[in-house]
């Protein structure tokens, strides 16, 4: 007879169904600015260290930073839209 790992419910009897966790759908906005600010953050705590940064090869990374801050913005304006709908599809 083989053996089940899951114990069996008596007498033929069905377990309940396990709940159903629903999606996480929070709202983006806030991620988006998190992120403008947190380039903004790290673009300027690496300012003041820019001839140190050229002398070791990473100079790039101020312009990484700008990148990241304004390539947020496109992505704010997705994430308000993106909020919009979420809103409209909740219907509050």
């Amino acid at each position: 007879m083989p053996t089940s790992e899951e114990p069996q419910p008596p007498d033929g009897a069905q377990a309940p169904p396990a709940p159903r966790l629903a999606a996480l759908d929070p709202p983006m906005v806030p991620f988006a600015i998190g992120g403008i600010v947190l380039w903004a953050v790290v673009g300027l705590a690496l300012l003041p260290f820019r001839d140190t940064l050229e002398a070791n090869g990473h100079g790039d990374w101020l312009a990484i930073c700008l990148a990241g801050f304004l390539w947020g913005f496109p992505g704010l304006a997705v994430m308000i839209k993106h909020d919009a709908n979420r809103r409209h599809r909740l219907g509050r």
